[in-house]
């Protein structure tokens, strides 16, 4: 009798141990999960620019800037900051064009006096991939297919992938995390992701983002209504 009530009394050790180290982990991963929550939050307040910044892109007041300059800002603003740029900036019809090693940054104007900019590669240099924009940036909010290139919609900007102009290449091209990113726009018009962007172009199709998949694929199931 001793025995089995020192064997009981053993068995009831045991248990409330592993209770508390139950208890202890479950508390360690509440803390990691809520730690985790709260820096991707913190983290939310600024764009994740790492993949931008070497091309001129940083947080200005927590919107994005190209060379210093904010997509929005009144276009004499800008001109006077861009003008004197230590790189050959020419300036032609409300625009100007800053080139770079391997690609350029061109801002222009439109009647409102507000600044646009795009960041156009040469198409020999590397600015980010598909894959690189998705882990940076999480996926896009909208899609815009145009003649020539298929872009990715963000609060503030709008990265393109160049495509084959002939409809059967272009039905059959297939997004992969290796798609090279030619273009990155930056619109004072853009809608911020309420709206998809439309484009100059004589075909706007609007897509939700469904992955990696082709073309054809994104016509034939992923059209936005």
């Amino acid at each position: 009798m001793p025995i089995l009530f020192q064997w009981l009394q053993n068995e009831k050790k045991l248990v409330t141990f592993m209770k508390r180290r139950l208890e202890v982990i479950f508390t360690v991963l509440l803390l990691f999960v809520i730690l985790s929550i709260i820096s991707i939050l913190f983290g939310r307040l600024e764009y994740p620019i790492d993949s931008l910044s070497s091309l001129g892109v940083t947080n200005c007041e927590f919107k994005l800037c190209v060379l210093g300059v904010h997509y929005g800002t009144q276009w004499n603003e800008a001109k006077a900051k861009l003008i004197n740029y230590p790189n050959s900036a020419e300036e032609k019809n409300s625009s100007i064009t800053i080139k770079q090693k391997g690609y350029e940054v061109y801002f222009w104007t439109l009647l409102d006096g507000t600044t646009n900019i795009v960041i156009r590669s040469n198409y020999t240099f590397h600015l980010l991939t598909l894959g690189e924009l998705i882990m940076n940036f999480n996926e896009p909010c909208s899609m815009t297919l145009t003649d020539e290139a298929l872009y990715f919609e963000y609060p503030q900007f709008a990265a393109g992938v160049l495509l084959k102009t002939s409809p059967e290449i272009m039905s059959s091209t297939v997004l992969t995390p290796i798609s090279q990113i030619t273009d990155v726009v930056f619109l004072a018009s853009q809608g911020a992701c309420k709206t998809p962007v439309t484009f100059p172009s004589s075909q706007n199709i609007f897509f939700q983002w469904c992955g990696f998949k082709s073309i054809g694929q994104y016509m034939q199931h992923c059209k936005r209504k």
